[in-house]
This record gives structure tokens, sequence and C-alpha cells, in this order.
């Protein structure tokens, strides 16, 4: 009885995704610093000249569902969106590289910089302004597409990333007499800290609800303001080489 009960609960947890499709937005939960250079150099210690209005699709398949985003000299990425040696069939930034930033342009990995445990602390890129509109006039191919939002326009908060609560799909099936706290996921609730939310979910309120983009459907915290409480999973396209 007792695991019917828990089993219940999960499947409440994950709930239709269609109840989560209201809108897209953009956030990172391991971020990774990128400084833009090219003619933005001139005014390095300004982090808002020079901004740029590009469009971000909240859904790719209606190009009329559209906001305005800044583009400025210097945005967050996900830190796992860049390798400085890539694993086999990545296609995302790596140094020397290039990718278009959704919605805005094509930059280049021009350099890294590294703290004093040789972890990278921000990446150097140039973007090619001509191509906010569409491909590179010379025809090249850019497979990858990363997310991304600008450091002076996005706000901190914390996300409590929630999972399957068990680590067998169905606990009405675990051999007789099996205790149900050796099947717990122990990852089935990860907070993560200083994660960067798009501006747009300043306002956000609970019972409000998104998708994150590549990572799932989103709720604010209803006891925790600047908490954001996932629902529901996405699958990541790209999985590491074990």
């Amino acid at each position: 009885m007792a695991n019917n009960k828990l089993l219940t609960a999960e499947e409440i947890l994950q709930m239709s995704d269609d109840d989560y499709m209201d809108e897209r937005q953009l956030a990172f939960f391991r971020n990774l610093l990128v400084q833009m250079e090219n003619e933005l150099r001139q005014n390095a210690d300004q982090t808002t000249v020079n901004l740029r209005e590009t469009t971000v699709a909240p859904d790719p398949t209606d190009d009329t569902t559209t906001r305005k985003v800044a583009f400025t000299r210097e945005l967050w990425i996900e830190n796992e969106d860049f390798a400085e040696v890539p694993p086999p069939k990545f296609k995302r930034l790596t140094l020397g590289g290039e990718v278009r930033l959704m919605g805005a342009y094509i930059v280049k990995c021009t350099g890294v910089d590294k703290n004093p445990d040789g972890s990278i602390a921000a990446i150097h890129c140039t973007a090619d302004l001509e191509t906010g509109n569409g491909n590179p006039a010379d025809g090249r191919k850019v497979k990858g597409t990363i997310h991304w939002v600008s450091a002076a326009h996005c706000i901190d908060a914390e996300v409590r990333l929630y999972d399957k609560l068990f680590t067998e799909a169905n606990m009405n099936a675990i051999p007789e007499g099996s205790d149900y706290k050796d099947y717990l996921n122990p990852e089935s609730v990860v907070a993560c800290t200083g994660c960067k939310l798009e501006e747009s979910l300043k306002d956000a309120k609970p019972g409000d609800k998104f998708q994150f983009v590549r990572t799932g459907f989103f709720t604010p915290d209803s006891k925790n303001p600047g908490v954001y409480n996932r629902v529901v999973t996405l699958r990541d396209s790209f999985k590491p080489a074990k």
C-alpha cells in the first residue's frame, strides 16, 4: 500500500508537458562568462554599450511569438556548452570554433581566461555581425546553436532540479521484503545556486509556468522568492562519451 501511494506521488509530479508550454525562457545553472571582442573592445569598461536588440522566439515553430532581448558585451552561456578539448561529435562552442547564439549572431571563440586551479573563468569571442538575419555570406556552415543571456540584463536565482524519487520505474515490482529506502534516487532534488535567468522572469509569481530552454518545465516556488522548481524534465540531445 505504501508503495502505491509513493508511486502515485511521483506520477502527479510528472504532469502533462502541455500544462507547461506557456513560455520558453533562457536560464543558466552552471554559468560561463563570454566576453565579446571586435568593435566592442573600445568600450570594454562598459558592459551595456553597443546594446543590440535581437529576437528570440519562445516557440521555434511560430515566428510570430517573439520578444526582444539585449545583446551586450558580456554574456552568460551554459558551462557545458563550451569545451576547450571537445569530445567526439561535440557541436557546441570550442576554442577556435564557431557556433550560433540562438536568435542572434554566429560567434567564434578566440581565447580563454583561466582560474588558478586551471578551470575556465571566461571565454573570449568575436561576433560576425553580418549573420544576425541568416547564414554567413561566404557560405560556411555552422552546425551548433546554443542559448545565452546578457550579463547586464539577467536576474540571479536558485533553481531546484526535481527528478524521479526512485531509481526503479515501478516500485511495486521490487522484491518482496525489500526496503524502499534502498531505491531512493540520491539526485531526486539538486539545488543550483547563483543561476542566471532571463530578465523577463523578474516579476514571475507562484503559479506561473515556463519552459527553460533545453532543461525542463519550471514554476516559481510558493514559499521562497527567487527559487524556481523543475517539475518535468527534458532530454538533452548530447550525451558525453563514457
